[in-house]
């Protein structure tokens, strides 16, 4: 068994279960180059890369009314930019954490990570109060620390109407008001139920 760079990895045969116990030290490539001296056969070789968090990307709506919430899906990317395929029933392995610059308006969770594609990782937000916060995404310690460019969310009052509900007469008119809703940007589409008779 012979390591073509040292120092990546650490590797541990079990002979009693037949396998070799492969553990990444340190960022790089080597190749693993096993010798059956039994047989005179070309030697096996296993090519090992370890890579580390190279960035985080972060997909989310921008808005979210007061007390709902909306979905917030991560990506991790390794060194080589390419997308891990992360274990969903081990998270903690990645030291992933969330920073809200102001908690009051905004609450992120980790959610449900049933039903997902490879590589997504599901986080919940939650609009606490009115107003509009940051939010950044973490993973690794120390000098391996990686942050996902921050996302800016709004939390908004619910869209409410004035009056609510209204009798007319035939041939007149009503105004309706609204407050509420995303700001200041508010599209409002308005529908009727029954349009031949309003």
């Amino acid at each position: 068994m012979e390591l073509s760079e040292s120092g990546i990895v650490n590797v541990v045969h079990d002979e009693k279960a037949g396998i070799l116990l492969v553990t990444p030290l340190r960022q790089g490539y080597t190749r693993l180059e096993l010798t059956d001296c039994c047989l005179l056969d070309e030697n096996s070789v296993l090519s090992i890369s370890v890579v580390g968090i190279g960035s985080i990307s972060v997909v989310s709506m921008d808005r979210v009314e007061r007390t709902n919430s909306i979905e917030a899906i991560v990506k991790l990317f390794d060194t080589n930019d390419n997308l891990l395929d992360v274990d969903p029933n081990n998270l903690a392995v990645y030291d992933l954490s969330e920073a809200v610059f102001d908690p009051t308006i905004l609450s992120v969770r980790l959610d449900e990570q049933r039903h997902l594609e490879p590589g997504h990782i599901r986080y919940s937000i939650t609009g606490n109060t009115i107003g509009e916060t940051k939010i950044v995404f973490q993973a690794g310690k120390g000098s391996q620390q990686v942050f996902s460019a921050s996302i800016l969310v709004q939390a908004f009052a619910p869209i409410r109407l004035n009056p609510r509900d209204s009798t007319l007469v035939l041939v007149s008119s009503i105004q309706i008001y609204y407050q509420g809703g995303p700001q200041p940007n508010t599209n409002v589409i308005h529908t009727v139920e029954k349009e031949q008779v309003a």
